[in-house]
């Protein structure tokens, strides 16, 4: 009987150790399994799906687009405008002027095709063209600041997930652990070599750790939703991560210091380039809306037939000059000068604004990486020695000189351990993507 139980127990032993080396091999892994309904999807596939599919891309295109229109509506003022008209009077009686073309009929036609060629405008149409190439540079970098902020909500997305499925693979270890210990614990009561109390202390930590399990399976349902959602796919769809992550250690190192990068900010940002331009834009608007206080100046001219009867036998034709001169206006150009004026203060107060956040961003994002990378090295280590501390808390265990609690401990312990390490690798690769996106980086291609 003697020999059975200590033959179970180095079978137990050796499926935990085995498990141990299987784990600390592969510790970080897509998940999911391969077959017909699942989709792999990579980074980058899933920044492309994204940047194809998403709402928000399209709005900042038609964005752009409206934009475009605009300035070639504007631009449309400086060519000749023509129209055609024709019109008909019954009269009472026929004007001596008009006896030529009507003759004795009391019925007027007229027939004429009109030409109208702006001259001058005090250099409006010029500033809403300067205006309007503006506001296509903001809506410019309006798209581009669209892009790369989907582009960054994939890849926080997407390495969630990644983080919700090892979080559920260490937590499946570390039920398979306690379980094991379980097992130990009720073949050593069996034998009396155990008290009753430790099998129940190793079935309460079992009860726990199945609980924190089923959370994390959740999340991980929450996180795979999420990130069907903005590729694009139905929030149910199967999807697996195609990638095995071997994070590099060394590679995520801010590789200039914090103010080569605020200054990069400042360069390539494209919310900052967005309200320079909207200032520019608003500058040139002041400027247009000023403008109605000058005259317009147009040439006009006309030609085409009037008549009484069928058919027309005289031509009629115009030529001129017309001049419009504002003299009041009921005050309606000024409010207009003093909105755009207005607009410009608060875009001015939003630069200000604007450039504290994004060298706070700046600043926060590359100390969180540094301090990240920091980490990875420590838990690594933590991992291994609670590895070893279970390995030898087991054993004496087994051989009768350890107890259970120490046991129990110690698994706690290396879940922690495990927990921490996949957290530090993970928030490496978010901490980049915040750097970059406060930089303003367009990297369309995660690797």
């Amino acid at each position: 009987m003697r020999k059975l139980i200590l033959k179970k127990l180095k079978l137990s032993y050796g499926f935990i150790i085995a498990i141990l080396c299987f784990f600390s091999i592969y510790p970080l892994t897509g998940f999911g399994k391969d077959n017909q309904t699942t989709q792999k999807l990579t980074l980058q596939e899933c920044i492309e799906l994204a940047l194809e599919t998403h709402p928000e891309m399209n709005i900042a295109q038609a964005q752009l687009g409206e934009a475009s229109e605009k300035y070639k509506e504007i631009n449309a003022n400086y060519f000749p405008k023509f129209s055609i008209g024709t019109s008909y009077s019954r009269l009472g009686d026929v004007p001596q002027s008009k006896v030529k073309y009507l003759g004795q009929s009391y019925n007027d036609y007229q027939t004429s095709l009109y030409l109208k060629q702006l001259i001058y405008d005090g250099g409006k149409t010029r500033r809403l063209k300067e205006w309007a190439r503006k506001s296509i540079a903001v809506e410019t970098e309006n798209l581009h600041d669209t892009k790369l902020d989907l582009i960054y909500s994939v890849t926080k997305t997407y390495y969630n997930l990644i983080l919700a499925d090892n979080m559920v693979k260490v937590k499946q270890e570390a039920v398979r652990q306690i379980e094991a210990h379980v097992n130990v614990a009720n073949a050593m009561f069996t034998s009396g070599k155990a008290p009753k109390l430790d099998v129940l202390r190793a079935e309460v930590q079992l009860a726990n750790v199945q609980q924190e399990l089923s959370k994390d399976q959740n999340a991980l349902q929450v996180a795979s939703a999420q990130l069907n959602d903005i590729v694009g796919r139905k929030i149910d769809a199967q999807i697996a991560i195609d990638i095995q992550i071997e994070f590099e250690k060394s590679v995520a190192s801010p590789k200039a210091d914090l103010q080569s990068y605020i200054n990069a900010a400042f360069e390539s940002n494209p919310q900052w380039r967005r309200i320079k331009e909207s200032i520019a834009a608003t500058e040139a608007k002041i400027k247009a809306e000023k403008s109605a206080y000058w005259p317009d100046i147009s040439f006009k001219a006309d030609y085409g037939y009037e008549w009484g009867d069928w058919p027309p036998e005289e031509n009629i034709w115009n030529l001129g000059m017309a001049i419009s001169i504002p003299l009041w206006d009921g005050g309606i150009t000024g409010a207009r000068v003093n909105q755009a004026k207005a607009t410009l203060e608060r875009l001015e107060a939003t630069e200000k604004l604007l450039a504290k956040q994004i060298a706070l961003q700046v600043q926060k994002a590359y100390l969180s990486l540094r301090e990240a990378e920091g980490r990875i090295s420590t838990t690594e280590k933590s991992v291994e020695q609670a590895k070893e501390s279970l390995r030898i808390a087991e054993g004496s265990y087994n051989l009768g000189t350890g107890i259970s609690s120490d046991v129990i401990d110690v698994q706690v312990a290396l879940t922690q351990s495990q927990t921490n390490y996949i957290q530090a690798l993970i928030d490496v690769q978010l901490a980049k993507a915040d750097l970059e996106r406060a930089i303003g980086k367009n990297d369309e291609v995660k690797q």
